[in-house]
């Protein structure tokens, strides 16, 4: 999930005649037996299924120049945070945020009440995904599934369990397949849930006996919520402290995982200052986010995440993107209360 839509796209899909293949016949036939769904309505829903080209061309790795000596390979430059965050976090992304959490502030109580997770981290997250569902992708879905499954097969393991998932999401909501558009990847809605984490998390937010996370914004709450606390989510962990350090002292410790594994202590240990009150036992990973502004103004900004950074991170791998997701969810804190508002009542025990 969360492979970012950028921009509502057209993808141009071809006739592919799926439902003619031996490989495609023979996997509707098991995922038939396994799920008692009829062969001829997944048959049906396949012969509808177009090859999509674009989704190919983004899903396949771009080759680096080779050169003869491999020493003299560039390195890759890593990402500015100044320019990824330009996008993420500008003006009119938080001015929808603040109106969205009004709008649904019911939905967004409940599902604090019910699950604990930070209503400002769900709210950031929809905008970061889709900007409050006004970039939620325009691939056909069941295109981008097919033609990952069996035209393009570098991930065709992956994408025919994903396939499996959304087919039985279709069947069991009676959607049309051809209906639900997304992203390049195959995830869609609000939240762009891949379709396993449809299976595994959507839920009914609006009570109308469904979960639609295209069309239902309080079911798309909801399901962002459940995502989170069933990966980790502790309610009143903070999700990043600041750090202080030289980069030398720093730099051992970062070490690209989503599980924070260094004590605090440690840390203090070797030098390192911690901007807020925190305990010495408390696990953090450390995130190295680089920042330019030009050629002689440019550094790092250390963040240390805890175990609420990696449930982030269970949603992208990213540092940049947790560390995203982090900046706008306080900015959304940051200007209720400015307002003098308190917008979420504590859950009650």
């Amino acid at each position: 999930m969360s492979y970012g839509v950028i921009a509502p796209k057209v993808a141009v899909a071809e006739p592919a005649h799926y439902e003619t293949r031996e490989p495609v016949k023979a996997y509707l036939t098991a995922l038939s037996q396994e799920t008692q769904i009829p062969y001829a309505w997944l048959k049906e829903a396949v012969e509808a299924a177009q090859y999509c080209r674009l989704c190919e061309k983004r899903m396949t790795p771009r080759k680096r120049p080779a050169t003869a000596d491999k020493s003299q390979q560039a390195k890759p430059r890593p990402l500015n945070f100044l320019h990824y965050s330009r996008r993420l976090l500008g003006a009119d992304r938080m001015e929808r945020g603040l109106a969205f959490l009004e709008t649904h502030q019911a939905t967004f109580q409940k599902a604090y009440d019910e699950t604990g997770v930070s209503p400002w981290v769900i709210a950031s997250i929809i905008g970061i995904e889709t900007h409050y569902g006004h970039q939620m992708g325009n691939f056909r879905v069941l295109d981008v599934l097919m033609t990952l499954s069996f035209d393009y097969t570098r991930r065709e393991t992956f994408y025919k369990k994903e396939l499996g998932h959304f087919l039985r999401y279709c069947y069991r909501e009676g959607i049309d397949p051809t209906s639900v558009r997304g992203s390049w990847a195959g995830a869609w809605g609000y939240g762009q849930f891949m379709p396993s984490s449809v299976d595994a998390y959507a839920k009914d937010g609006n009570g109308d006996g469904h979960a639609d996370l295209t069309g239902s914004p309080e079911d798309a709450i909801m399901s962002v919520a459940n995502y989170l606390a069933k990966n980790g989510w502790e309610k009143g962990t903070p999700i990043m402290l600041r750090a202080q350090g030289t980069d030398e002292v720093l730099r051992p410790f970062v070490k690209k995982t989503i599980k924070p594994q260094v004590p605090l202590k440690a840390l203090r240990d070797a030098g390192v200052k911690v901007m807020s009150e925190a305990p010495d036992t408390l696990n953090v990973l450390v995130a190295d986010i680089y920042w330019k502004k030009d050629t002689k103004l440019h550094g790092t900004y250390w963040y240390l995440g805890t175990q609420n950074f990696s449930t982030i991170l269970s949603y992208n791998r990213a540092y940049y993107y947790a560390t995203a997701v982090t900046l706008l969810a306080e900015r959304f804190e940051a200007a209720f209360a400015t307002r003098g508002e308190t917008l979420f009542k504590e859950p009650t025990p």
